[in-house]
């Protein structure tokens, strides 16, 4: 973000900026460090887009009104040598470790991401990502730092074009006038992001944090700043000259206070970037407004200090190097960070920053030979595309892995193999890979979640009644899937079997959120199935599949474990009565239900994890069966609660013998996470699934 990197030669230097720079890359570095302590550094990457807005508005209309135009290209190509350089190194040693050092499992989401922060993109990558509930579980990459410096190269795309169309469409009218233009466009963006910000925060928070246009408008308050110098007739970043010095320096001091309070106050349930970062924004806009006063009173002594300049002067670096290495140093050592690793990244990322400052960003940006616009044009390019290729071929490798393990499961299943999967616990037979891993299937996760399911339809947490139909419109039977993670889980189990059957299906699912009608709430009121938005969709759900869709059968199933927990027996009683009465509501219309029970608990932090800890003693990864299946409400309702048009299916046998429930069955690791199925496991659940629909279809005469 060029708001981390010096300032320009065309600009008068400010300490002061320099000063916010290094408060805000050390706010970040601390709240990634130890977020339990900083629990709203996130500010910083706030505190530098309104220093980008600034910087870049005042250097822009000091371009336009000394020379008359704003030359895009050359503005262009020195972002591009000023930012590229390092950001893109960055990446090279990053996608290098993760090829060396991180399981194949998480190739998909790290080179991907890799791929997208090559080409700037990848904050809607993550936004996306957020609003499904699969990839949202996802650990964090280590480019994930990237979604910042994303949307300040969008802005730098776009914020000189508005400023050169605003001039186009006033050239006929004074300077001045022009410039109020650029004002009144700036206002337009300020208000409007802002609006986006707030409402977004409230509706879909994750999404809209990493969208730019919900920080549009902090970019857009530097801008407005800056304009005001100019409106003055003042040099630019002393607007405030005629207020007393000590006032001033009073400013200043509470600008950088309300920085830290920011960070110290804010945490991850705050609603931002809604209406509150207008504090961390008003704070720095404040700290520039004010710039370096000369009173006693000034934070003059501590901003120039060498040490904080030279933070600030680094910061661009910094902020690139210090999320990798906090990210990949685990999966290098092989253990969880300890404060000694923790402040040895430290060390590390401020020696890694001022190596790139010295060699890589001023070595190339003051560099006569990469003065030309083509050699820069042309080399940024070249580099981004040799980033994703290199980024993609990997994923390429793993997927064709993953096709020939997929021909492999797909196979056994379509055999009707007893000791494969789901089917070999309850045969009874002395199995080869009972317990243990099949070879040809293997342990690498990557190689498990091949796609039996259709793509493009992930399991969010927002909206109300979302549905992803397959199958014909005419086809004979209609079925419904309801339920939360715990349903979707399940797709690879079904999805095969439309090959076979005149069905259509139709999912209707929502993460962290039970199908079940509103006898039943939550105990835990920040819960997600306690808000709204999940309310809401269980309501509506409920009314849906009764009245609109023509469903011959319901398919429901919820992770339950999660909801109670070791709550109460008249806890669980009243979520089974519940049950009940919301398959009510589909039965007395004719609708078939099949009640599937919720898979058996692992409470394993990471079930592939554990297998790949304990390759040579899988059972490790075992629990007791009066650990791993509880009282699951769905099965209570079932059965204290009969009705001619509910069935069931329970599948724990296909995970626990008599004794113990397993990570490992019948070759296969059963547990793509802590507590979701793994595809592959999944598909090995196809004919127990089909027999088990077909059963209740007949029940109610189809």
């Amino acid at each position: 973000m060029d708001a981390t990197a010096p300032a320009s030669r065309e600009s008068r230097f400010r300490p002061e900026i320099q000063a916010l720079r290094a408060l805000a890359v050390t706010l970040v570095i601390a709240f990634h460090l130890w977020p339990d302590h900083v629990t709203g550094g996130y500010v910083g990457v706030d505190v530098f887009f309104v220093i980008s807005g600034y910087l870049i508005t005042s250097h822009l209309l000091r371009e336009r009104q000394a020379t008359g135009r704003i030359a895009l290209s050359q503005f262009y190509a020195r972002r591009i040598r000023r930012l590229l350089p390092a950001a893109l190194l960055v990446l090279a040693v990053t996608l290098v470790v993760v090829l060396v050092a991180v399981p194949t499992a998480l190739w998909r989401q790290f080179l991907g991401e890799i791929g997208a922060s090559a080409v700037y993109v990848v904050n809607w990558v993550l936004a996306a990502n957020s609003v499904d509930y699969f990839a949202a579980e996802n650990v964090a990459s280590p480019v994930q730092h990237y979604w910042s410096l994303a949307v300040e190269e969008q802005f730098y795309l776009v914020w000189p074009l508005l400023i050169v169309v605003a001039f186009a469409l006033t050239r006929s009218r004074s300077w001045l006038f022009s410039v109020r233009a650029v004002a009144g466009v700036f206002a337009l963006v300020f208000v409007g992001g802002l609006a986006y910000s707030v409402i977004g925060s409230r509706v879909a928070q994750s999404p809209t944090y990493f969208s730019t246009p919900a920080h549009a408008w902090e970019f857009a308050a530097g801008g407005l700043l800056a304009v005001a110098g100019l409106l003055r007739a003042e040099a630019v970043g002393d607007i405030v000259t005629r207020i007393p010095a000590p006032v001033r320096a009073l400013a200043s001091w509470l600008g950088f206070a309300t920085i830290v309070f920011s960070a110290l106050r804010f945490d991850g349930e705050s609603l931002f970037p809604g209406y509150i970062a207008l504090l961390p924004v008003g704070a720095t806009l404040a700290v520039i407004a004010a710039g370096m006063p000369a009173s006693r009173f000034s934070p003059g002594w501590l901003v120039r200090s060498r040490i904080v300049q030279g933070i600030g002067d680094i910061s661009y670096s910094a902020y690139l190097w210090h999320w990798p290495l906090i990210v990949l140093v685990p999966f290098v050592v092989g253990a969880e960070l300890t404060l000694a690793s923790k402040l040895l990244i430290l060390t590390a990322t401020l020696a890694l920053a001022w190596l790139s400052k010295r060699f890589v960003e001023d070595g190339i940006r003051t560099s006569p030979s990469w003065a030309r616009r083509r050699r820069t044009y042309v080399t940024a390019a070249a580099a981004s595309l040799v980033l994703i290729g290199a980024s993609v071929a990997p994923i390429a490798v793993v997927d064709a892995k993953a096709d020939s393990v997929r021909a492999y499961v797909d196979a056994q299943v379509e055999g009707g193999g007893l000791c494969f999967g789901a089917a070999a616990l309850p045969s009874g037979r002395d199995c080869s890979y009972l317990r243990s891993i099949d070879p040809v299937v293997g342990s690498d996760p990557a190689l498990y979640a091949s796609p039996w399911a259709p793509d493009g339809c992930p399991l969010v947490y927002e909206g109300v009644v979302r549905e992803c139909v397959s199958g014909d419109d005419d086809a004979e039977l209609t079925i419904a899937f309801v339920g939360d993670s715990h349903m979707a889980h399940y797709r690879p189990a079904v999805f095969p079997l439309l090959d076979d059957h005149d069905w259509q299906y139709r999912f209707i699912v929502r993460g962290a959120c039970p199908a079940v009608n509103l006898d039943w709430s939550s105990s835990k009121p920040d819960a997600p199935e306690s808000q709204a938005g999940c309310e809401s969709w269980r309501t509506a759900m409920i009314d849906y599949v009764a009245n609109d869709i023509d469903a011959d059968l319901v398919v429901v199933s919820n992770y339950t474990a999660k909801y109670f927990g070791n709550e109460s027996a008249e806890n669980r009683e009243e979520m089974a009565a519940a049950y009940a009465a919301t398959w009510k509501t589909w039965t007395d219309r004719g609708i078939g239900v099949l009640v599937v029970g919720d898979a058996p608990a692992t409470q394993r932090k990471d079930v592939p994890t554990c297998v790949q800890e304990h390759l040579d003693d899988l059972d490790a990864c075992s629990m007791p069966v009066s650990e791993a299946i509880g009282h699951d409400p769905l099965l209570i309702g079932a059965e204290e609660y009969p009705n001619a048009l509910v069935t069931t299916l329970d599948h724990s046998d296909a995970f626990c013998d008599a004794s113990r429930c397993y990570a490992v069955a019948g070759g296969l690791v059963a547990y793509s996470d802590k507590h979701h199925i793994s595809p592959a496991f999944a598909r090995s659940l196809a004919p127990r699934f089909e027999a088990s629909i077909e059963a209740a279809l007949a029940g109610v005469g189809k």
